[in-house]
């Protein structure tokens, strides 16, 4: 009974899938520099099937009649769906290959190194990355980040190979950014498969200075071995006339090899002396920064503060004024000019804050000495009529 009730459902399946099969596969172009394609349809009639077909290296991302997505792999996948318009979108599986921007950084002992690289990746998740905006720039975007604090985490010498140190081998170098930059998920739903360290340059400041000590070296020995020679010759001589000659030539030898070797060494001294006064010169820049917005704050509240004693002052003189018997009108006309008078006084002290060279002084003498003069002349003129 349930073969003959699923009979004609398998017959519409295969009559499905034999008109799929006849159909050319349809061709997906995937925008260029891109794995994604845009959202498509695919069209569901009523009463039959569709045939998914997704081409080698793609898999398809379609959303089910439930409503979420679900990842379809390489082959023909008969939907029995009921009947409907379904969002698709094409994901690009094989892989990746991209060449990073020259990353320039600084080392962890301060000097700078320059590294390209080139990464190999490819799409692990497909649901992951369709929900991602402007994936391969974001991709970019964190591997070269990574690089960066690599750099940032070695000395110069282990990257770039010296005449005194040498660095560690491109294939153990590109193994540890591999681990570096997958660490730091530079994007979810990729895989990083492969990585090459395509060029790299270190500072040319690092290499003058151990080229100047590999010179010093050099020069240090060949001065030992001239006074060696001379003072070989100088015993074979044995006393003769040519002893004082030759006892004086070596002491020139050497003080004209210790005057080089000092000059080199203050060269070096040089430019480790500018690089530090350079970094304490920001401090310095940066503390006096500091220092000068503290000594404006402080000023402004020494003038709320003035401002506070004054008008404190005046209610306390008003009040006063106002208790004494035979104090007419006058009073209240006066204590409004002094109320007004008080906050032009506000205006000029904080007027005069801005000026560094008055500072307190100046707001206690504008406010101290120009609004109480009126408030007590003009009750004084009160009292007497």
């Amino acid at each position: 009974m349930n073969t003959s009730l699923n009979f004609p459902s398998r017959v519409i399946d295969s009559i499905t899938e034999l008109r799929g099969r006849q159909k050319p596969p349809e061709e997906i172009k995937f925008p260029k520099g891109e794995v994604i394609t845009p959202i498509g349809r695919i069209e569901v009639p009523f009463l039959e099937r569709y045939l998914l077909r997704v081409p080698m290296q793609t898999c398809a991302v379609v959303y089910v009649p439930e409503g979420y997505p679900r990842v379809y792999s390489t082959g023909d996948h008969l939907l029995k769906w009921p009947m409907g318009t379904y969002p698709i979108q094409y994901v690009d599986i094989r892989q990746q290959h991209a060449k990073l921007p020259i990353v320039q950084a600084v080392t962890a002992d301060t000097w700078t190194v320059w590294l390209e690289v080139g990464v190999i990746w490819r799409v692990r998740y497909p649901i992951m990355v369709i929900e991602v905006n402007d994936l391969i720039p974001t991709f970019i975007s964190g591997c070269i980040s990574a690089v960066k604090d690599f750099i940032q985490s070695l000395p110069h010498d282990q990257i770039i190979c010296t005449p005194n140190e040498t660095a560690i081998e491109v294939r153990v170098l590109e193994g540890l950014l591999l681990q570096r930059l997958n660490s730091k998920s530079t994007c979810k739903g990729l895989e990083l498969i492969g990585l090459r360290v395509l060029g790299k340059q270190g500072d040319n400041r690092r290499t003058e200075a151990i080229q100047i000590e590999q010179d010093m070296l050099v020069q240090d020995a060949k001065t030992r071995y001239e006074i060696a020679v001379l003072a070989q010759q100088l015993e074979l001589a044995n006393r003769s006339e040519g002893v004082k000659v030759k006892e004086a030539e070596i002491e020139r030898k050497r003080i004209e090899e210790a005057e080089k070797i000092t000059l080199m060494r203050a060269k070096i001294h040089a430019q480790e002396a500018e690089l530090l006064r350079a970094r304490q010169q920001q401090e310095i820049e940066m503390k006096n920064l500091a220092e000068r917005q503290y000594q404006a704050h402080e000023k402004y509240l020494e003038a709320i503060k003035v401002l506070g004693n004054v008008l404190g002052q005046y209610a306390s003189t008003v009040g006063n004024a106002q208790m004494l018997p035979g104090v007419n009108r006058v009073v209240d006309d006066n204590a409004f000019r002094a109320l007004e008078h008080s906050y032009q006084t506000l205006v000029h002290a904080l007027t005069a804050l801005q000026e560094p060279d008055q500072g307190r002084s100046s707001a206690q003498t504008l406010a101290a000495g120009t609004l109480f003069n009126p408030i007590d002349r003009n009750v004084g003129a009160g009292i007497s009529d």
